[in-house]
């Protein structure tokens, strides 16, 4: 399925749903019992704004636009801000700031995921990453080496 499909899909989706809730009586729509708490509405809606990022990456990659790029980042942002402890969405956040050469952004938001957890394999990766295909944008070998070191430092031996 190509992503125009996809995109089409997702629409009808929420299209029929908002039509399906719009026809439910008044009264059924939330009932005090069974009503999700904040903590659930708020994790849906972050993981709502982490699939809307996600879509938005794939379109990114496939028409290589920087307006997609942003959306991306910006609805990755949402959700991380919905979700501060969630690692997933930190790291598809820093890997998107990679992808959109945002490089400083990426190379900070790593660094703050390894902070919090330095156990974090796919960030150490996207980090290695970053500074590995970073050296052939510096001038200066002492700067140079300085990259390799820190690329070398995010494959530990074990």
């Amino acid at each position: 399925m190509n992503l125009r499909q996809i995109t089409l899909s997702v629409a009808l989706t929420v299209v029929s749903g908002a039509a399906a809730l719009a026809q439910t009586p008044q009264d059924q729509l939330i009932d005090p019992k069974t009503a999700p708490s904040t903590t659930e509405s708020s994790r849906a809606e972050a993981y709502y704004n982490f699939t809307m990022g996600h879509i938005f990456e794939q379109q990114y990659e496939a028409a290589s636009s920087a307006e997609f790029a942003t959306k991306a980042i910006e609805a990755y942002k949402k959700a991380y801000a919905l979700d501060p402890k969630s690692q997933v969405i930190g790291e598809r956040l820093a890997e998107m700031y990679w992808k959109a050469q945002r490089i400083h952004e990426a190379v900070a938001e790593a660094q703050e995921i390894l902070k919090r957890d330095p156990d974090n394999v796919q960030s150490r990766r996207l980090l290695g990453r970053i500074y590995l295909r970073s050296l052939g944008d510096v001038s200066a070998s002492n700067a140079q080496s300085d990259t390799v070191n820190r690329a070398i430092e995010q494959y530990p031996r074990n």
